[in-house]
């Protein structure tokens, strides 16, 4: 779908605008549109946290301000908004199945520390599932894809929830390799609703390998 200004105005105006259609239409980078949203979050007076008298809420001035910032920055707009904010630069990135968010996702991933908390680490597995694990997924260099897989190995622990667990697993589809088998093969099984997680991965991982042999 491609959004101009006065679209994002009508979907505002009807209270039909998600998060989604502005990650959408911020991908365009047109200035006219990261201008429309600044103005409809002034005057519309959009959410600017989680709660808004109790309730709660969309934050869609949070949203439309990185989304501004990748509309005037690009990619390193992104990375930027996480570093000083740690929230939803990942889920843009997610969101554009490009070589350049890979790359940006990689900056975020290395710029964490070993107390990285749990959901910055699951948010980044997300957005890798979401780029290389389908098939629409980007051409990347190899170099990227083993610093993708390199990172994901490095969140393997035996004390991980099993979701978070599950979705590591689930983003080494596009990038994992025999080491990623051995480590998942290593690991306690999953159970409930993840049970038969490694085995799905592990054959769309031989899979993707068989195919780019």
């Amino acid at each position: 779908m491609s959004y101009s200004p006065s679209k994002i105005r009508k979907l505002a105006q009807t209270n039909s605008l998600e998060v989604e259609h502005i990650i959408e239409a911020a991908f365009s980078r047109d200035e006219n549109i990261a201008i429309e949203l600044e103005l409809l979050s002034e005057t519309l007076n959009w959410p600017r946290g989680n709660r808004s008298k109790g309730d709660q809420v969309v934050p869609l001035a949070k949203w439309a301000r990185f989304a501004c910032a990748f509309i005037r920055s690009g990619y390193e707009g992104l990375v930027d908004c996480y570093e000083t904010e740690n929230d939803f630069s990942l889920a843009f990135l997610g969101e554009y199945k490009t070589s350049e968010s890979v790359a940006a996702i990689l900056r975020i991933g290395e710029g964490l520390d070993e107390e990285a908390t749990l959901k910055s680490r699951n948010e980044i597995a997300v957005a890798f599932n979401s780029i290389l694990s389908f098939g629409d997924r980007p051409n990347i260099a190899e170099s990227k894809a083993a610093e993708a897989r390199n990172l994901l190995h490095s969140y393997f622990s035996s004390d991980l929830d099993e979701p978070i667990q599950a979705t590591i697993y689930c983003a080494l589809r596009g990038v994992g390799n025999e080491v990623s088998i051995d480590l998942i093969s290593s690991q306690k099984k999953l159970g409930g609703a993840w049970s038969g997680t490694e085995t799905a991965v592990i054959k769309a991982i031989k899979k993707r390998m068989r195919e780019n042999s």
